[in-house]
């Protein structure tokens, strides 16, 4: 089977850039939605006879390729991402990205970003055109803000608006959340800062405790950084600093997860516990001084149910 980038450059093979481009608006657009949207069937199912789809996809000879390199497959009617292959859409989408940004000069001309595109449209399919000179010259200060032009990034990529899209919806969940145990207490653009509750009939039962999530903008792609500030939690995998080893904020992270999901897991793990105690290592971890994002560490996992 061909790979993804090896099935893209088949399809682009005697198309323009504004076909190439529409392609690859449409692919990031595809697997963005079931990364956003894992439960959501409707996002899993792509139909074979969808006009729409036909024009700005499937049309282009060796398109299918493409599907099946992302890990789709297919019935008489429709394509269709089964959930046992979600382990790699992280991967999938990394690729298209590394593909976008080892050709952005040739099809972008590294004035357009395709993941700010595709989420500025109402329905992430819209026609682009090409960059022109005109645009340097646009005075960003009489636009609204959802009209400003982004400055490019140095890797030629920008994920700014998916990043806030994203933030968005997981922000409006929990504020529809009606349990008190995980609660959006404060909020900035990049940072949030959650109060969490212990488990019943646990260690911690009715303890609070407050986490710090901080975002960049390749969220959820990249994980936050997640530390708990005041007074930390005593368990053996949580450090006196705030720090917290658990794999899915670093080695394990996958885009499915959210800040909700991030919680829970963490009062699973208080839940688990069957004595407080700090990590054997505290005293030596914490000496290098909590400035360290718990990201730059070199992390050892272990069984979280202490």
């Amino acid at each position: 089977m061909l790979t993804i980038s090896e099935a893209i450059s088949y399809v682009f093979t005697g198309l323009n850039n504004d076909q190439k481009k529409e392609v690859l608006n449409v692919l990031v657009h595809i697997i963005q939605k079931i990364i956003d949207n894992p439960t959501r069937a409707k996002f899993r199912f792509l139909k074979k006879d969808s006009q729409t789809f036909i024009n700005k996809f499937l049309c282009f000879k060796g398109s299918e390729n493409i599907l099946k390199a992302v890990g789709f497959e297919e019935d008489a009617e429709r394509w269709f991402f089964p959930v046992s292959n979600d382990g790699s859409l992280v991967n999938n989408l990394n690729e298209v990205r590394n593909y976008i940004k080892n050709n952005a000069y040739t099809i972008y001309n590294n004035t357009e970003h395709i993941f700010e595109q595709s989420q500025n449209s109402p329905n992430g399919l819209n026609n682009h055109t090409n960059g022109n000179s005109n645009n340097s010259n646009t005075d960003n200060s009489k636009l609204g803000d959802k009209d400003k032009i982004l400055k490019p990034r140095p890797d030629g990529l920008t994920l700014g608006s998916l990043s806030k899209r994203r933030l968005e919806k997981e922000r409006n969940e929990l504020l529809r959340e009606r349990e008190s145990t995980i609660k959006l207490i404060q909020e900035d653009s990049d940072k949030w800062i959650i109060q969490i509750k212990g488990a019943e009939n646990t260690l911690y039962s009715n303890e609070t405790f407050k986490m710090q999530f901080k975002f960049t903008d390749k969220y959820p792609i990249e994980s936050p950084e997640v530390i708990f500030i005041g007074q930390p939690p005593i368990h053996p995998h949580i450090y006196s600093n705030g720090h917290i080893c658990l794999s899915i904020l670093y080695d394990n992270w996958s885009p499915v997860l959210s800040v909700n999901s991030i919680c829970l897991s963490i009062i699973s793990m208080l839940s688990s516990c069957t004595k407080k105690k700090k990590p054997i290592d505290d005293m030596l971890y914490c000496s290098a001084g909590s400035k360290v994002s718990p990201k730059n560490m070199r992390w050892m996992f272990h069984d979280d149910k202490v």
